[in-house]
């Protein structure tokens, strides 16, 4: 071999090694990508892992190749598959911006639109998917009209996502446009097309939404269309019994009876898991908002506690409502044993049931207590203010007495807009009290096998 073909062969090395690069990296993506097909999820997360090293390597190594667009491309979509998605946007705008391969950025472009679907930023990857409406390959241009429509759904944008939507026949699209068509108020046609829907048992719609917009406008339409729902074939347990409590929460402010009913349905339909822990919760919520005693409080306590081990939004659900029981419970049997300040322990067992549990009725009961014991607390007037507010029907008895027995008491004064010297002194002097509990409550230990929640003090929530 010559010196001249030897430095040739040298210097053409580099590149050898650069394409070999990249043909590993896309190979490692294909097989990745038919991993994803095949529902072997494990193998194309570490597929997609490798492709993502082979990118990084490359582009260390030979950043101002002609090349280094297309490992950026699959850093990024590698980033995207793993669910890296700040990671992807970061790069795929790199890609768009700078690459002059219009392929190459209508692929970064549709892949940047996903990740902004995912990270919750539906105007950004309404713009992403725009840009490829116009795409001369008819698969990505479909895809991403759909896709367009989809983001301007769920961004609230529902008088454009009508009109996009309708130029798209991808059988997705119905459901989509029928979610649109609600939230413009077009019910009657949002519910023909969920209609045509269920006929066709298509449980992958997005039910949730489509279901609270026509609820919005039309609770009856919407409960006739759970019925409908419900009845799919197709459809799993856990489905069905989710959709159940969604009308059944519909239902409770205006036919509690049905509503209840409808819950107890879908407890009855999942005997564990999720949507059994929600029903209960639904249900008991109804006992709390019913309980007119502390007597009631209790028994309930006890269902609430069976269910605090539950994770996710309704764990945390239970696990308030469980604490703010303690709470009254706690204050209104310290009150009964002789603790300081009875009636201002009392009053607060009162707010609390109103405010953290909204349970009116017991604390109107409660508020009564502080009236009928405590007579002659600084804090009677304020029970009877909220005793007003809470039940119209005695108001107007309930405000004689205030007036007869309180004439100068600084609530009344403030109530009616009067000068009122001792408002602010009453009011700090509650407040003080009130945080001296919960900071009792926050520091002193629990013994072994003690709920924290049963300690003395008001909820921070």
């Amino acid at each position: 071999m010559t010196r001249y073909s030897l430095l040739l062969l040298l210097a053409l090395l580099p590149g050898c090694a650069y394409y070999n690069g990249m043909y590993n990296a896309n190979r490692l993506a294909h097989e990745a990508e038919k991993a994803e097909r095949e529902g072997r999820t494990f193998d194309a997360a570490s597929l997609w892992g490798q492709v993502g090293v082979k990118a990084d390597t490359m582009l260390a190594r030979h950043s101002g190749s002609k090349w280094a667009d297309d490992a950026r491309l699959l850093r990024g979509k590698s980033f995207q598959r793993l669910g890296d998605c700040n990671s992807a946007v970061t790069i795929l705008r790199e890609v768009i911006a700078t690459s002059p391969d219009s392929g190459l950025v209508e692929e970064g472009s549709f892949l940047l639109g996903r990740c902004y679907q995912s990270l919750g930023n539906s105007e950004e990857a309404g713009r992403a998917f725009a840009r490829l409406i116009n795409s001369s390959d008819p698969a990505r241009r479909k895809e991403a009209l759909y896709q367009h429509g989809r983001s301007l759904r769920l961004g609230g944008r529902y008088d454009q996502a009508v009109e996009v939507l309708s130029r798209t026949d991808d059988p997705r699209a119905r459901g989509e446009l029928a979610v649109a068509l609600a939230g413009v108020g077009r019910v009657d046609e949002a519910a023909l097309l969920a209609d045509s829907l269920i006929a066709a048992g298509d449980t992958l719609a997005p039910w949730d939404s489509m279901m609270v917009l026509i609820g919005r406008k039309n609770p009856s339409r919407a409960t006739e269309i759970a019925d409908r729902l419900i009845a799919i074939p197709q459809a799993s347990g856990l489905q069905k019994a989710m959709w159940m409590l969604d009308d059944a929460e519909r239902l409770l402010p205006t036919d509690p009876a049905r509503g209840e009913t409808r819950a107890d349905e879908a407890i009855r339909l999942e005997t564990s898991g999720p949507a059994n822990i929600r029903g209960r919760l639904i249900l008991l919520e109804v006992r709390m908002v019913r309980a007119s005693n502390l007597d009631s409080l209790r028994a309930l306590r006890g269902d609430l506690d069976g269910l605090t081990q539950t994770g996710g939004a309704t764990g945390l659900s239970l696990g308030r409502l469980s604490r703010a029981a303690a709470v009254i419970l706690n204050l209104a049997d310290s009150a009964a044993a002789g603790a300081t300040s009875p009636d201002m322990r009392l009053f607060l067992a009162a707010e609390t049931a109103r405010d953290s549990l909204l349970m009116h009725r017991l604390a109107f009961s409660v508020f009564r207590e502080v009236t009928e014991n405590y007579s002659a607390s600084s804090y009677a007037p304020k029970a009877l203010l909220a005793m007003i507010a809470l039940d119209s029907a005695s108001a107007s008895s309930t405000d004689s007495l205030l007036h007869a027995r309180y004439p100068d008491s600084p609530y009344l004064l403030a109530a009616l807009g009067q000068e009122s010297p001792g408002f602010s002194a009453l009011e700090d002097s509650l407040l003080v009290f009130s945080n001296n509990l919960r900071r009792v409550r926050q520091t002193t230990p629990n013994r072994p096998g003690v709920r924290p929640n049963s300690t003395s003090g008001v909820p921070d929530n």
